[in-house]
């Protein structure tokens, strides 16, 4: 029983001893700093603000190298602009034993529509484990910016439901059909958020909505100009009348797609002119009664040495407000291409008042390549078409530019591409008269799709 209290003591003296060492124990003074690099940070850049997309190059100078990397960066004091989403940085870095190096600040172009935003920002090194390694007598410059938006108008849309629009954006700048522009707003998001048209050159935009059965729906437009203004258009788009709006063909993603336009954006280099476009009636298109009947004129491919064009021979029928043609091709597809048409479909069209015209994408004919033979047709000499195409009606003169879709095989930009023809489209000139015609193809490419 002794040893067993004499070792208990001994015990409780020992705890004793080991926290008197802890609490006495003293914390060391931080490294000194004393003899360590000053660094002057500095920009070429003179302004007060800059645009949403533009950068910032600051230059770093130490006045001696040291034995570690210095990494420099950005550290928000305050302002509109409060986290790295609004700006994203490069570089900064001055490696060991070097005394100098470069961090550029680029702020970025989110896409929303929001006016001008403030940041005021110190350059430093603010890592925990770095801030020590430059010396006490270090004091960080601050830097002020205003950021503007960027030189574009952006467009945000919002939509009353969670039904799929998409949102594409044409370019008139070549003349009908006009160039598919931007499909930034063509994104499995509802609403679409990232939509922008950028300044390169003076031309007039349009913006369409692409419906894929969706009901109709409430609108709300965010449009934001250069200078920061801000616009908001409402709308509703009539998805049960789409006679209402003009109709475009969007070709860029190897098919045809349509779309219909509520917004007219005329950019003159210097600003814009925004309009919301009415909605379509009976007198923005011409009467396909006065369409009606036999057109006289021609008809195919043409080459300055060889001219495959014959007469058209086509006719006009209307029912009602549809306007079809028909017999499209069918010379030239028997007498140079060496198929004969066993099955025609008319075609049909739309001829706006301004004189434009669209031949949406549809089927059209189906052939037989080995008509000469007097066998029973098989399935692979049978060739079903799709056609589509552009044109102008003006004065009584119909000049249509359209191309023969075979399963992805493009006839006239075969012909085109093997110098064949002068240009990669079909081409027709008619009136409902007798009249002579010369070939018109300026400013009537038609936008063709990627072969699948």
């Amino acid at each position: 029983m002794r040893k067993n209290k004499i070792i208990s003591i001994l015990g409780f003296v020992v705890m004793a001893l080991v926290f008197s060492g802890c609490y006495e124990q003293e914390v060391a003074d931080p490294i000194s700093t004393e003899g360590y690099p000053v660094a002057t940070i500095t920009t070429d850049f003179s302004g007060t603000s800059l645009r949403e997309g533009e950068s910032i190059i600051f230059n770093i100078q130490l006045d001696k190298p040291i034995d570690h990397d210095l990494s420099f960066a950005p550290l928000v004091l305050e302002g509109s602009i409060g986290d790295d989403h609004d700006y994203e940085i490069s570089g900064g870095t001055v490696s060991a034993y070097e005394t100098s190096g470069q961090l550029v600040v680029t702020f970025s172009d989110d896409m929303l529509a929001e006016t001008s935003e403030q940041i005021k920002f110190e350059v430093g090194v603010h890592g925990i484990g770095d801030r020590y390694l430059l010396s006490e007598s270090q004091v960080y410059p601050a830097f002020e910016y205003s950021v503007e938006p960027p030189n574009a108008l952006t467009i945000n849309f919002g939509w009353d439901s969670d039904d799929d629009y998409d949102i594409v954006i044409y370019k008139d700048d070549s003349g009908y059909p006009y160039t598919n522009f931007s499909d930034n707003g063509a994104t499995v998001a509802n609403p679409e958020l990232d939509a922008s048209i950028k300044i390169t050159d003076t031309a007039t935009f349009y913006v369409g909505v692409m419906n894929w059965g969706t009901p109709s729906a409430d609108y709300t437009m965010l449009l934001e100009s250069p200078d920061g203004s801000l616009e908001t258009m409402t709308g509703t788009f009539d998805a049960d009348n789409l006679s209402k709006y003009y109709m475009d063909d969007w070709s860029a993603w190897g098919g045809h797609y349509y779309s219909y336009r509520v917004i007219e954006i005329i950019s003159s280099g210097s600003g814009f002119t925004i309009t919301k476009l009415d909605e379509l009636t009976d007198s923005d298109y011409v009467s396909a009664s006065t369409l009606d009947g036999a057109w006289s004129g021609y008809d195919g491919t043409y080459s300055a040495e060889t001219d495959w064009r014959f007469n058209s021979h086509i006719k006009a029928y209307a029912d009602g407000d549809v306007l079809t043609i028909d017999s499209l091709n069918v010379e030239w597809m028997e007498n140079i291409w060496g198929e004969i048409f066993q099955s025609i479909t008319p075609v049909e069209m739309i001829v706006y008042a301004n004189g434009d015209v669209l031949i949406p994408y549809q089927d059209y004919g189906v052939t037989w390549y080995d008509a000469n033979e007097d066998t029973e047709m098989t399935d692979d000499e049978l060739f079903p078409y799709s056609i589509y195409g552009t044109g102008t009606y003006t004065n009584g003169e119909l000049y249509l530019y359209y191309e023969l879709d075979q399963a992805g095989f493009l006839v006239a930009d075969y012909m085109f591409a093997n110098d064949y023809c002068d240009i990669p489209y079909f081409v027709v000139g008619a009136t409902l008269g007798k009249k002579s015609f010369d070939i018109q193809t300026s400013k009537q490419e038609i936008v063709k799709p990627k072969l699948r």
